[in-house]
């Protein structure tokens, strides 16, 4: 209640009011004629929530990732577009277990694709630039047959086959990789060059014969002329060898083995004299693979290094052409 003179407000059932000190009078009257204040209305508004930005980021971070993706996936495309589109030609190989594309130009190998087999793209181009690449292609031809159940072709840049590995076919006359080649493009005759490694000794080729490793490697070296003719050395530390067999006894028993070999024909032995500065006595093995139409003639030989070496000479009829390359045999350069 409150004073109806002073409008103070007074406790239940005052009579006088403390303030004024005027009398109060009819309390539900005084009451019932001083409109109260409005009430103050408190309101507990709770914080506004802060709206969760882990759906926003993640929608930011899936969006960019998904862009970043297309945008490789695209550029792939591209760089593998680019690169078919700049090949010449593709040397397509293929077999039941693996197979290869090779891509490659004038300048050499620009691209491949493989599968079921590895491929070292960085030497194997080094190789390339180093043979050429036409021998190059012939080369890895030869491996693959001989390693696989497959063949190659070589395929121009609009996929047409220009050229059958296998069995030697052009289909295009003017087809760069057409090799009419004669032996007498390798013959001995023409000028030569000494090559060779430490250990394995040297021997003379001819100029247009190049280094060949197995790209499937091996302790050998070989310098070939378009895998028409091959020449390998090799050489054996005796000291390694449980056996402790001579040159001559390793020839023996490889003349024994090849005669057992029923894919070998015409296998014979003789003893020979090989050497340019030095002469070795050399055990000659002489065989003939009719299925390939190959010769192999092999030399064994003892040599002051203390190892066993061994020179072998291979290819299609002609191959006597080249027995001057195990006669200049020599163990320095």
């Amino acid at each position: 209640m409150f004073c109806t003179k002073c409008g103070a407000q007074l406790k239940e059932g005052t009579r006088f009011c403390p303030s004024c000190g005027g009398e109060v009078g009819n309390n539900k009257a005084a009451t019932n004629n001083v409109v109260a204040p409005a009430p103050t209305v408190v309101v507990n508004n709770p914080a506004p929530k802060k709206k969760s930005h882990l759906g926003l980021i993640l929608g930011i971070v899936f969006g960019a990732l998904f862009l970043f993706i297309v945008g490789i996936f695209v550029i792939a495309i591209l760089i593998t577009g680019a690169i078919r589109d700049s090949a010449d030609y593709h040397l397509v190989c293929t077999a039941d277990d693996m197979d290869i594309t090779i891509d490659y130009n004038d300048s050499g190998i620009i691209g491949y694709s493989a599968s079921g087999m590895t491929y070292d793209f960085d030497e194997q181009s080094e190789l390339a630039k180093e043979h050429g690449v036409d021998s190059y292609m012939e080369q890895f031809n030869d491996w693959f047959e001989k390693n696989s159940n497959g063949s190659c072709v070589i395929k121009d840049a609009d996929g047409n086959i220009t050229k059958d590995l296998a069995t030697g076919k052009n289909d295009n006359k003017n087809n760069k990789n057409n090799n009419n080649n004669n032996k007498n493009s390798g013959s001995s005759t023409t000028k030569t060059k000494v090559v060779g490694e430490e250990h394995y000794g040297y021997v003379e080729v001819p100029t247009n014969w190049v280094n060949f490793r197995d790209v499937d490697g091996g302790h050998q070296i070989q310098f070939s002329y378009g895998t028409t003719y091959i020449a390998t050395l090799d050489y054996l530390d005796p000291s390694s060898n449980n056996s402790n067999m001579t040159a001559k006894e390793l020839a023996s028993f490889y003349l024994s083995q090849q005669k057992e070999d029923e894919n070998v024909t015409g296998v014979t032995g003789a003893t020979v004299t090989i050497g340019k500065d030095k002469k070795y006595t050399a055990y000659q093995v002489y065989m003939y693979y009719p299925a390939d139409d190959d010769y192999l003639v092999t030399y064994w030989f003892d040599a002051e290094d203390g190892y066993i070496h061994y020179i072998a000479i291979e290819g299609p009829e002609g191959v006597e052409d080249y027995t001057s390359i195990p006669e200049s045999f020599s163990l320095t350069k």
